[in-house]
């Protein structure tokens, strides 16, 4: 039988503990020799032998940790030293000095004690060690609640610390930048971390036969991020004309590596997700703005309202008609209009009527408050006669033709005359410089296979001209 007994350390009185009859089998056990490690592990040694068989004396021990169940031997029995004979000699002197006593190291079990040795006359003394628990090292390690350890100014970081045998009640010492911080606490808070900060930990393990004891832990290097404001503006045309595309443009501070836009007119969401709007439908008084949303880190806030825009939009003049009386054009706008001659500008006509001088497309656009209208659907004039020029003496013939003709004409003085042909739409079809003629002179002619229809020659020497019909036949 073992027992262990412990001492009430007030009273001095002395009780059992725990204790076991030890018999995992038929064979015998005795000359027993017991001790406990520093962690309160016991070991057991003794000589086992039996009646028959080889079962010849032998040095063997068990044993059981301190956190195992009380009164029992939880290790396997182990052979130290096998007998190789009976014990039948020598009288009843055998094993006198077994002892088992435990190594400085607080950890190994020493034991000494005889087996049978090669005949029945003779012993064989052995001298062996054993451990139940292997010396065990202290170690702490730390981490952080931000996981990347960079955090934002001002946040509130927690420390924790993770103890491996550090014994049933270890203490912590935490320390920043080498300075000791904190309480005897397995964490540690901080909300006023800078950058570049260290944190450790070094924890006392109470455990008994702990190595590397204390134990510093690995070092977390705090990165803090400055908070940052964000914020926006946007800017573009607010003076236009109705109708008129405008965009507007968002310039955002601290916006983060993928800013949202939001577009508001009037209050109202318009547009996408997109730092510019463009839009043709603003009207007079309308209210422009953008709230950003940036997803930067350390911000004060994560979304921002730009300025506001206010539109200042003029109504753009109705498209004006054109009317014909009587050979005199007629603007629908009442002022602000410009004529426009096969799509050149008519220098002066500026009025609301028009008439024309030429034969070709009249056409007239309105200008108000600095906004033009489009332009009008185009009034032809064709067949327009002109006084002719009595020193020209202008005819031309054949007339009709088949597009090939002579013009003839008198020049009283050397000029340079402009000769040209517009079909009955207006288009020039034909035009000629005749230099430095003088007296009569005469042109011919050659349009080709020109269609049939009426045509218009024009004669000029820069300040007058006279004009003639001409029709080709086919």
């Amino acid at each position: 039988m073992w027992a262990e007994l412990r001492q009430n350390q007030s009273t001095g009185a002395w009780s059992v503990y725990q204790q076991q009859i030890y018999i995992p089998d038929a064979l015998y056990r005795w000359v027993g020799s017991i001790a406990m490690d520093d962690l309160g592990n016991i070991g057991l040694c003794y000589v086992r032998s039996g009646s028959s068989g080889t079962n010849y004396p032998s040095c063997a021990y068990t044993g059981r940790l301190a956190s195992d169940p009380l009164n029992q031997m939880t290790f396997a029995e182990t052979t130290a030293a096998a007998g190789s004979a009976s014990y039948t000699g020598g009288g009843n002197r055998f094993g006198d000095y077994s002892h088992t006593t435990l190594s400085p190291d607080g950890s190994t079990f020493w034991h000494t004690s005889e087996y049978g040795g090669t005949n029945s006359s003779s012993m064989r003394t052995r001298v062996y060690s054993f451990q139940l628990a292997l010396p065990t090292n202290a170690n702490v390690s730390i981490n952080s609640s931000d996981t990347d350890n960079s955090i934002c100014a001002g946040t509130s970081v927690t420390f924790t610390a993770t103890a491996t045998n550090g014994g049933t009640n270890p203490s912590y010492q935490w320390q920043l930048n080498g300075a000791n911080v904190g309480t005897n606490s397995s964490t540690y808070t901080n909300a006023n971390l800078n950058s570049s900060d260290v944190v450790t930990c070094i924890m006392t393990s109470n455990q008994s036969g702990a190595t590397n004891n204390p134990a510093t832990s690995n070092a977390i290097t705090t990165i803090v991020n400055t908070t940052v404001t964000p914020s926006v503006s946007i800017s573009g045309d607010n003076t236009i004309c109705s109708g008129t595309s405008t965009t507007f443009t968002a310039a955002a501070v601290n916006s983060g590596s993928s800013p949202s836009y939001q577009w508001q007119v009037n209050g109202n969401n318009v547009g996408v997700n997109s730092p510019t709007l463009t839009s043709t439908v603003l009207t007079n008084g309308a209210s422009v703005t953008c709230t950003m949303t940036s997803n930067a880190a350390c911000v004060t806030t994560p979304t921002a309202i730009s300025n506001t825009v206010t539109m200042n939009v003029t109504t753009t003049p109705a498209t004006p008609t054109i009317t014909n009386n009587g050979g005199i054009l007629t603007s629908s706008a009442t002022s602000g209009n410009q004529w426009y001659f096969n799509g050149s500008i008519i220098s002066g006509a500026t009025g609301q009527t028009y008439t024309p001088t030429a034969n070709g497309v009249y056409t007239v656009i309105a200008t108000s408050n600095g906004c033009t209208s489009g332009t009008s659907v185009g009034s032809t004039i064709s067949g327009l006669g002109v006084e002719e020029m009595d020193p020209y003496a202008f005819t031309i013939y054949p007339n009709p033709s088949q597009g090939d003709f002579t013009v003839s004409f008198n020049a009283m003085v050397t000029e340079t005359y402009s000769l040209r042909v517009f079909d009955e739409m207006g288009k020039l079809v034909y035009d000629d410089q005749l230099s430095n003629v003088n007296g009569e002179t005469k042109k011919e002619v050659r349009l080709g296979r020109l269609a049939t229809g009426a045509y218009t020659v024009v004669l000029s020497n820069g300040s007058v001209e006279t004009k003639r019909k001409m029709i080709i036949k086919r």
